[in-house]
């Protein structure tokens, strides 16, 4: 059987529905890989990327077994991919939930306020040789991702930051989580960076600091208690040594970019659709993996399997020789393929044809070859024949009808 043009014929089947259907399917896939890719979860993508690979050539190549393995064990896959997968999956459905969420905004002269107090309390902690870390929560919930938390839900002042940070204030062991304008958590743990290089150079703060930015949208300050130089961490990156002024600028985009993100604007600007090449690298791959999904669904749904009879002719047979006592006069054909290509089938046309140049007189048993078979479609496959072999006699062609003198 020809996968290759029963593939075709089956993309020729794409109805419109299907597209949108395949698409809409492909968007979702594709927000959970980046998610997937945002979180670091290289290995673990790498490892579904090799089931699901293995799924689709189950059904393409009909491997029975390996199409079996996954049919049996199906729901206890799906149970464990959701278990490992767990935390991102919970982002993703936050991700949906910022297309109805019009709850966060802010006007400019109040985000001014407690951006003036952030500024004065980081001078004070630089000047001072303080060591503090906080971190302003963007669209992704931190609950999921930090540990040990105090939760005081308390408005963002100079005094309030500096005493947390104070090294007395039993408070001072981790990070302050800013959530709009308000201090949510105090000495709060977060999950340190994973890149190898933030191991070897970073403290444990500043890991700390660019962490929660590798597996979330937040965005966090560092300030060094050894120089007193203060750091900005976003998207896994970290920026060194930066200036009040500079830090002021970030917050400001921060925070208006915050309050623009509602409704679909905010799907868009979680997605960061700045960097277009990217996303639609991860598009394209998610539309390949769906639309592969979706042609072995059909291949296996329209192929079906038919038996025919066919009955034996001979060619090339030498001048004077004849074919007799051949048995049996007919074979049955088993044959499969997709439906629609046993519509058009014409049995009667389906004949076994032996080429019997060459062939001297004798006795022959011979085993039937696929390609000894004429008038079916190439995207029909002969699975077996029944009886496998057939004999017959070729002899001298005797004429009993001669004329006495």
């Amino acid at each position: 059987m020809d996968y290759f043009s029963i593939t075709l014929s089956i993309l020729k089947s794409l109805a419109f529905k299907d597209i949108i259907d395949i698409s809409l399917l492909s968007f979702f896939l594709s927000i959970f890989i980046y998610i997937i890719i945002k979180t670091q979860n290289f290995n673990l993508l790498g490892g579904v990327l090799v089931f699901l690979s293995a799924y689709f050539a189950s059904w393409i190549f009909n491997l029975k077994l390996l199409k079996g393995f996954f049919d049996y064990f199906s729901g206890i896959l799906i149970l464990i991919l959701v278990i490992v997968f767990a935390k991102e999956i919970r982002i993703f459905l936050e991700k949906l939930g910022i297309l109805f969420n019009q709850s966060r905004k802010f006007k400019l002269v109040a985000k001014n306020s407690f951006i003036e107090e952030i500024i004065e309390a980081l001078n004070y902690l630089a000047k001072n040789k303080i060591g503090a870390l906080i971190v302003f929560q963007n669209k992704v919930n931190l609950e999921n991702f930090i540990s040990h938390q105090l939760e005081i839900n308390s408005l963002i002042k100079k005094e309030l930051l500096v005493s947390i940070f104070n090294k007395n204030s039993p408070l001072h062991d981790g990070a302050v989580i800013l959530e709009n304008d308000k201090i949510k958590y105090v000495s709060a743990h977060l999950p340190l960076a994973e890149n190898y290089k933030f191991k070897q150079k970073l403290g444990t703060r500043h890991r700390a600091g660019v962490g929660i930015t590798e597996k979330t949208d937040a965005l966090s300050l560092i300030v060094s208690e050894e120089n007193g130089k203060i750091s900005l961490a976003k998207e896994g990156k970290i920026y060194y040594d930066l200036s009040l002024e500079k830090i002021k600028e970030e917050l400001l985009n921060f925070y208006q970019l915050l309050e623009n993100k509602n409704g679909f604007r905010g799907i868009l600007s979680f997605l960061d659709f700045k960097k277009i090449r990217k996303m639609f690298l991860i598009y394209i791959l998610s539309f390949f993996l769906i639309l592969s999904y979706w042609v072995s669904l059909n291949f296996n749904r329209s192929t079906i399997q038919k038996t025919i009879e066919a009955g034996i002719e001979f060619k090339n047979l030498n001048e004077g020789l004849i074919v007799s006592k051949l048995n049996p006069s007919k074979v049955k054909i088993s044959l499969r393929g997709r439906d629609t290509d046993f519509n058009n089938l014409k049995e009667n046309s389906v004949k076994v044809v032996i080429d019997l140049r060459d062939s001297s007189e004798g006795n022959y048993f011979l085993s039937l070859n696929k390609k000894d078979v004429v008038g079916l479609k190439d995207e029909l496959e002969i699975i077996k024949f029944e009886p496998e072999r057939i004999s017959f006699k070729i002899e001298k062609f005797k004429n009993e009808n001669k004329l006495e003198k």
